[in-house]
């Protein structure tokens, strides 16, 4: 088992509890973020496995993992309130699992389907946009948020922005990563299940 798999296992069960102490406690608001946090790094890959014999690639779970447990962290620990931009680190994590799941995707659909070719410079660009656009679309739903509830997720003109450029920082890390792996052929490793799946389940075919 790798490394990064027993890691996982680990934050899952932290996860957990923190669940459990949540419902314990009548915290219910914390109790949501970590009841989300198990729907998809806990229920859905469950899921993926038994409807379709997906298992994600080991990278990504980690990845998910990661980004779910420091949300959660953040409030059940008040980490937003007591340490320095940790705000700031949420969203550069968060925003490397978005742009992880672009750089899989489009790599498995230039791979498996043929309506999609695109090279490793073609590939990192679409995951440095894509992953400012939905940057974009989550700063909309706080200012939304905002707006019609009353809250205050957006606290300043500087935060959204810090948060929009962190957010393009994390897409372009991936993108640089992703050239890497591309190259040297890892990112393909790192599919193969994956892909072979989907080109089996989605695509009803076999590469050949």
């Amino acid at each position: 088992m790798k490394p990064g798999t027993v890691v996982s296992y680990i934050l899952k069960a932290i996860i957990v509890i923190f669940f459990i102490s949540a419902i314990w406690r009548n915290n219910w608001i914390i109790a949501f973020g970590c009841f989300a946090g198990i729907m998809f790094t806990i229920l859905l890959p469950i899921a993926l496995k038994l409807k379709f014999n997906i298992t994600l690639p080991w990278i990504l779970d980690l990845m998910i993992t990661v980004a779910f447990f420091i949300h959660i962290c953040g409030d059940v620990l008040y980490a937003y309130d007591t340490i320095p931009s940790y705000d700031n680190i949420t969203h550069f994590v968060s925003a490397c699992v978005v742009a992880l799941v672009v750089l899989i995707a489009v790599y498995i659909l230039s791979e498996y389907w043929g309506g999609l070719q695109a090279d490793k410079y073609g590939t990192a660009f679409v995951v440095i946009i894509t992953t400012v656009a939905m940057g974009v679309v989550w700063e909309f739903r706080e200012w939304s948020a905002d707006a019609l509830f009353g809250m205050q997720t957006q606290l300043s003109l500087e935060d959204t922005m810090t948060d929009l450029l962190v957010n393009a920082l994390g897409g372009v890390f991936i993108a640089i990563v992703g050239i890497r792996l591309l190259k040297n052929g890892a990112l393909k490793e790192m599919t193969k299940d994956l892909g072979e799946r989907i080109d089996t389940h989605i695509f009803n075919k076999k590469k050949p």
